[in-house]
């Protein structure tokens, strides 16, 4: 190996650990400065339903029962052409060209979902580029060389971002942080050991105003703090190894369930590192916490997806978000927050994220979801409190899902849990649906009767075979995909070995050298905002599909990833607050 490559061996060793960590947990508890660690609506189909076996657990599953049947989208490999005089063939026997189908997701732009990034870093704290660097990042899925070559991402481009340094938000007074394409909602990190993103803020929130060790006070007391300027709340990352989020706190309105790749977030919380945690802060971790931590095996982000139903069924509803965490190397918009919103500005987009109208995808080409309700003479959608009698109503719940043919919809459901010490050995959630996804706009409803303090919100897992994907390609899925469910933050190395052939290591350390000319596809493409340091890349989508694999009892699935998730609707008894 020459030196390049054993440089480029380190560089990618150094960025997978800010792409893993998501966010040092290290810093001093009273550490007022930037973190210097490293950081990581039609007919629908009646008889489309399928009601599954109720033990099954969506967020981790992988088990034979819920394997959908084979959708066949090609003849019999054993079939061959027969040869053809094509200087025979009369051309009025050719057949014309198939048109090309429009991407049924564009009817979610039209309607006024915008997407976004919420999470992300500058030099202002622990990321390696400018805010002029992570701005032109953003404006980049517009640029003509790119859409020449991903055609995919024509009318999908980011709407937003968020720019969240670490304990500061004086990047937000940066010069460079100015956009005529993209909408810059000014933010920042908030905390030391545990992160939670303010959205909205122009001035920095202390953590630790008073100094000594940090406690659940000075948490509660912070968040006050940024709620009183307006700002929206966010938890980051909640089950992250090293940046736990358990302290016993409501005070904000969303959490980001889906943190840089789904399955890169192994392997969460467990009794005893929560156990540690509460040693080493003095302080004591929330039951609810806990109780999501009871689920193992399926990584943080999972984990926060369960911590979600937990603070459902205790009445406690609030927005999904997801971020990519994005400190260097890798993109902005993996995951994607999508947001319907009235206006295309930082307000309206701040309103509907309290409005919890949202849902999360792998990337902003993968699978979307949406849910409607209808009650009564009312429609809802994803996101809203539902008025209904105390004594219940019958409901029809309507899910959409679009660019995920082949894939699997569920439908996650739960009840009210009337307290915290009820929490012990209760059962949080049921797969109340599980259908095969047949199209690429597929349609299914579910009726049935609701009480107050019931709730439910919509999961979607794409293949994890990208469709059409090169053959000598898919032989590298699994192995890649094995490796995936093993990664930690002591060891991320067998996945740096399992992607290595597919980054140009001369781009790589010399970005100033990225031309869209030299992207080969089913490899990582250089992005040429970046154009110092380690360059930035964009991961094509079958190993991003790879790196979102749904992992349950510590194992990678060998079909599914995980492709969207929505906020969730929450029935409440009419004429009580909200």
């Amino acid at each position: 190996m020459n030196l390049r490559s054993v440089f480029m061996s380190v560089a990618v060793v150094a960025a997978l650990m800010v792409f893993v960590a998501c966010g040092s947990g290290t810093e001093p508890e009273n550490d007022q400065g930037t973190d210097v660690g490293l950081d990581a609506a039609g007919e629908l189909p009646p008889d489309s339903v399928v009601v599954p076996d109720m033990t099954d657990d969506v967020i981790g599953d992988d088990s034979g029962s819920d394997t959908v049947a084979d959708i066949p989208v090609a003849d019999a490999p054993g079939d061959v052409m027969p040869d053809v005089d094509l200087d025979a063939v009369d051309a009025a026997d050719v057949e014309p060209d198939v048109p090309v189908v429009p991407d049924p997701a564009l009817r979610l732009r039209e309607q006024g979902w915008l997407i976004g990034d919420l999470h992300m870093h500058s030099t202002y704290s622990d990321g390696e580029d400018s805010v002029a660097v992570t701005v032109g990042l953003a404006e980049y899925f517009t640029d003509p060389d790119f859409l020449a070559f991903n055609p995919e991402y024509d009318g999908f481009a980011l709407d937003y971002i968020a720019l969240t340094d670490h304990r500061t938000a004086i990047q937000n007074s940066d010069p460079d942080f100015f956009s005529e394409k993209v909408v810059l909602i000014p933010g920042e990190e908030f905390g030391g050991p545990g992160h939670a993103c303010l959205f909205g803020v122009t001035d920095t929130v202390n953590h630790n105003a008073n100094g000594g060790p940090t406690t659940t006070e000075d948490y509660f007391d912070g968040l006050e703090v940024a709620g009183a300027m307006g700002a929206v709340r966010s938890i980051n990352h909640p089950f992250t190894t090293g940046i736990y989020f358990p302290w016993d706190l409501h005070n904000y309105e969303s959490m980001e369930i889906w943190n840089v790749k789904w399955a890169v977030s192994q392997p969460g919380a467990s009794q005893a590192t929560i156990d540690q945690w509460e040693a080493e802060k003095g302080a004591t971790a929330s039951v609810q916490f806990r109780k999501a931590a009871e689920y193992q095996g399926i990584g943080g982000n999972a984990q926060a997806l369960k911590f979600y139903e937990v603070l459902l069924s205790r009445g406690h509803h609030i927005a999904v978000v997801g971020g990519s965490d994005r400190h260097t190397v890798f993109g902005i918009g993996f995951p994607a927050t999508w947001i319907k919103s009235t206006s295309r500005d930082v307000s309206g987009i701040l309103d509907a994220i309290r409005a919890r109208h949202t849902f999360v995808n792998r990337t902003p080409i993968a699978a979307t979801i949406e849910m409607t309700v209808e009650a009564g003479e009312e429609t809802f959608m994803q996101g809203d409190q539902i008025p209904i009698p105390a004594e219940g109503l019958e409901v029809t719940i309507k899910l959409r899902t679009t660019r995920a043919a082949g894939g699997r919809l569920f439908l996650i459901g739960g009840h009210a849990i009337a307290s915290d010490l009820d929490l012990e050995g209760a059962v949080i959630s049921e797969n109340d649906l599980m259908v095969a996804i047949g199209t690429d706009d597929f349609q299914v409803e579910y009726t049935t009767t609701v009480m107050p303090g019931d709730w439910f919100y919509p999961v979607v897992h794409e293949p994890l075979v990208q469709p059409g994907l090169d053959p000598d390609l898919t032989a590298q899925i699994p192995e890649i995909a094995a490796t995936v469910a093993q990664i930690s933050g002591e060891n991320y190395s067998p996945l740096i070995g399992a992607l290595f052939p597919y980054v140009d290591d001369l781009t790589f350390m010399s970005p100033e050298n990225c031309d869209p000319a030299g992207w080969v596809a089913g490899k990582a493409q250089c992005l040429p905002p970046d154009n110092n340091g380690m360059a930035t890349i964009m991961l094509p989508d079958w190993i991003d599909r790879v790196l979102n694999v749904v992992v349950e009892n510590g194992q990678s699935s060998t079909e599914w990833c995980m492709g969207a998730a929505a906020s969730a609707v929450l029935f409440v008894e009419k004429g009580q607050p909200e």
